[in-house]
């Protein structure tokens, strides 16, 4: 028999309790909440952190949080007027503000774009190891400064990515605007090299951000739209993560792949003579 502490009721509790707020609220008032806790204990005082912004990590989201003393400029729990990127968190001397940052890395040391900002949040995305595998799809990316780029833009075009699984190849349907992503589905290229399922999901969430003209090119690239992402984004990405390139929009789908970063060379064929 497990038996339940009374940290565990509590939890359950909350989720029980918090079930229908907005999950990007919750960060906002977690924040608050953690500074709160951390400044009480350090003994200082508000006035020493008056418009101080304070950086803190909420289920791997950077959240800036800033103490003002005074009446806030709006309803607890709404937008800044003066700055409609931030949540007014009021209390009783003053108010917080709290914002949200950009996400993916501006320095190159910043954590990855957190997967809730694009994953379609259904339940079944919630089961079956979904948002681990596009966690560490994001995480493998997140190394290439050009993958950084199409994150910002996939998320500010609010792409939305859904899990499919088994023989159904990855796609970006222009209608829901959102990518079906495979997690086992990775690209056998012409020139004999795998191409990642956390590659394959950059590509089309870069279809997603885009929206580039679908003009035929009459070669093996197939349209304009393809041949930039190919040639402007995947060869550099690439390039930083070690995975091989392609000339063409050709290939096979090989399914059933056990790790979303797996990806194999182009076969070295050594120098023929006849």
């Amino acid at each position: 028999m497990v038996a339940f502490g009374p940290a565990n009721a509590r939890l359950s509790l909350f989720d029980y309790l918090t079930q229908d707020i907005d999950p990007e609220f919750l960060q906002a008032a977690f924040a608050v909440h953690t500074m709160q806790d951390i400044f009480r204990d350090s003994g200082g005082s508000l006035n020493a952190i008056e418009g101080v912004p304070l950086m803190f990590y909420v289920g791997g989201t950077p959240m800036l949080v800033t103490w003002h003393s005074g009446a806030a400029p709006g309803a607890n729990g709404s937008t800044n007027p003066n700055d409609s990127n931030e949540i007014l968190v009021t209390a009783n001397l003053g108010y917080f503000t709290v914002a949200g940052q950009n996400p993916g890395p501006s320095t190159g040391n910043d954590p990855p774009p957190h997967a809730f900002d694009f994953m379609d949040m259904s339940t079944a995305n919630m089961f079956n190891n979904n948002f681990r595998d596009l966690q560490q799809a994001m995480q493998y990316l997140d190394d290439s400064p050009l993958a950084a780029e199409i994150f910002r833009m996939a998320k500010a075009a609010r792409v939305e990515i859904v899990i499919v699984r088994g023989e159904r190849p990855t796609i970006y349907d222009t209608v829901s605007n959102t990518v079906f992503w495979n997690p086992g589905a990775a690209v056998r290229m012409t020139n004999g090299g795998l191409m990642s399922p956390a590659m394959v999901l950059l590509h089309e969430l870069a279809h997603g951000a885009l929206a580039l003209p679908n003009t035929a090119t009459g070669d093996d690239y197939h349209n304009v739209e393809d041949r930039y992402i190919i040639q402007h984004y995947e060869w550099g990405v690439a390039a930083v993560l070690g995975e091989p390139t392609r000339q063409d929009h050709l290939g096979s789908w090989e399914f059933n792949q056990t790790d979303v970063t797996h990806h194999e060379p182009v076969p070295d064929l050594g120098d023929f003579h006849i």
